[in-house]
């Protein structure tokens, strides 16, 4: 339970429903086969990136949308051979900063300028919802990924327009072009929720406790599992139907 409690989850916890969302079912046959079937903390990107990540050996992680590089540092924390590669629609680093520089390059939004078959890991965190051509890209983020290897990260589900944003997309709407693109989504969950999202980008001031850390709605939803209303697969579908934010990883077939 949250351990900061606030003036917008006491009404949620009063009144938890009785009926369950009548669309449910449909997405537990969509992507009840990637979604947990136990208690789940709420999961940011960087964090669920961070769990797929060997501490040893050769591994090479690329960040599309890498804006100024912040995940170089922490990804090259977790294993010390790690190779780090960035690309971005425009020149947002700090070029200053060599090391960075001539790890990032500039890209179109479609064509990744890298080889077939040359990373391990693509992450992207909170990128396709500003993409103009997803589907191609997603296509292009197969062709660079190694056989086996993962795309993950984070995408908008239902998130106000900001930054020039294109989409939001549907749990099972991701898991499907991403089907079609060849990458096999194994990985969904919430994180923010849709409602927490909204309220945020209304009013950053809002006392609503840490919600990208344990969101109100998600807190609800929990409780639904807690008291017996249902198990946790169905929970975290439940919350996957109201994210705002979605947390997935997607892998190339061997």
């Amino acid at each position: 339970m949250n351990d900061r409690p606030n003036d917008f989850l006491t009404p949620l916890l009063d009144n938890l429903p009785t009926a369950e969302n009548p669309h449910l079912d449909e997405l537990v046959a969509s992507i009840g086969d990637c979604v947990p079937d136990h208690a789940t903390a709420q999961l940011e990107a960087f964090e669920h990136a961070a769990t797929l990540v060997p501490r040893t050996g050769e591994f090479r992680v690329l960040d599309l949308g890498s804006g100024f590089g912040k995940t170089k540092a922490q990804f090259e924390t977790l294993n010390p051979v790690l190779r780090w590669n960035g690309v971005d629609i425009a020149r947002r680093w700090d070029r200053r900063d060599r090391p960075l520089a001539r790890a990032s390059r500039k890209y179109n939004g479609v064509r990744i300028p890298f080889h077939r078959n040359t990373f391990d890991m693509v992450f992207s965190k909170q990128v396709f919802e500003h993409v103009r051509h997803p589907e191609p890209l997603l296509h292009d983020i197969r062709r660079v990924l190694k056989p086996g290897g993962v795309f993950v990260g984070s995408v908008s589900c239902m998130e106000p327009f900001h930054m020039a944003s294109m989409f939001c997309f549907s749990p099972h709407g991701w898991k499907t072009i991403n089907a079609d693109a060849g990458l096999k989504v194994t990985f969904l969950a919430s994180g923010i929720d849709a409602l927490s999202l909204g309220l945020w980008h209304f009013n950053r001031d809002a006392r609503q406790g840490r919600p990208f850390k344990s969101s109100n709605l998600n807190i609800a939803i929990d409780a639904l599992a807690e008291r017996g209303d249902m198990d946790w697969r169905r929970a975290n579908v439940l919350k996957v139907l109201h994210a705002g934010q979605m947390i997935f990883t997607a892998q190339k077939a061997y």
